[in-house]
């Protein structure tokens, strides 16, 4: 499988307003329906786990979460800024 195309794309999706939202959950399923939506072959959605969630400091929060679908797995790191009251997607990878 070329992951060349599919880390491109995946790029462009973190990279819109979907990355955003109060929280995580929010995002992911932006994500979620953005990677939908998109020519990405990732296969079925079959769920998603959140592997860790820390606070680094007073101010930030950081969480990572795992998309499993079918084909591929995904490596989502969101994290916090609490003055904003935003979660956004730091990183993205494939697993």
């Amino acid at each position: 499988m070329n992951t060349l195309a599919l880390k491109t794309e995946l790029t462009h999706l973190t990279m819109s307003r979907s990355a955003f939202g109060r929280t995580p959950e929010e995002v992911l399923n932006r994500l979620r329906q953005s990677i939908n939506g998109s020519p990405i072959p990732l296969g079925s959605f079959l769920g998603m786990r959140c592997t860790s969630m820390r606070n680094i400091g007073k101010d930030i929060r950081t969480a990572h979460y795992v998309l499993l679908y079918e084909g591929q797995a995904l490596l989502i790191k969101l994290t916090n800024f609490l003055p904003r009251n935003r979660w956004e997607i730091s990183t993205c990878a494939f697993m």
